[in-house]
C-alpha cells in the first residue's frame, strides 16, 4: 500500500485533537478524568459510523491542550471550537453535531426543486 498524502489530506474534512495527557503530580489532568477510555471509545465510533462521514473526520490523541480545569478536553479543526467531553454520552453527541452538518450539506435548495 502506498502512502498517498495529498489523497489522505483531500479526504479529511475535520480533525479532533483529545487530549489524553496524564499528569503525574496532583494537578487535574484530562488523562486522569478518564480521557483515553473515552478517546478510544471515540476512534471505535468513527471505525463503525457512516462511510458518508467517517473517513472525513480524523481523531488523534493529543498531549496537554493547556485546559485541564475543563478537562477532558476535545478541540476540532478547522472551526476552532473547544468541548468538554466527560462522557461516552457526550462522544456520541459530538458525533451527532457532525452528522448534522453533513446531512445539511444534502439538504437541497429550495430553487432547484421541481
Amino acid at each position: 500500500m502506498k502512502f498517498n498524502k495529498n489523497k489522505i489530506e483531500s479526504d479529511i474534512q475535520i480533525h479532533i485533537f483529545m487530549c489524553t495527557n496524564e499528569r503525574t503530580v496532583k494537578n487535574k489532568s484530562c488523562g486522569k478524568k478518564g480521557s483515553l477510555i473515552m478517546f478510544k471509545y471515540l476512534k471505535q465510533r468513527m471505525k463503525t459510523a457512516s462511510e458518508m462521514y467517517s473517513k472525513k473526520v480524523k481523531v488523534i490523541s493529543s498531549g496537554c491542550l493547556s485546559s485541564c480545569s475543563n478537562g477532558p478536553v476535545v478541540v476540532c479543526y478547522p472551526e476552532g471550537v473547544w468541548y468538554n467531553i466527560s462522557s461516552n454520552k457526550d462522544v456520541d453527541m459530538l458525533i451527532n453535531r457532525f452528522e448534522k452538518l453533513w446531512l445539511e450539506e444534502l439538504r437541497l435548495n429550495e430553487s432547484t426543486i421541481v
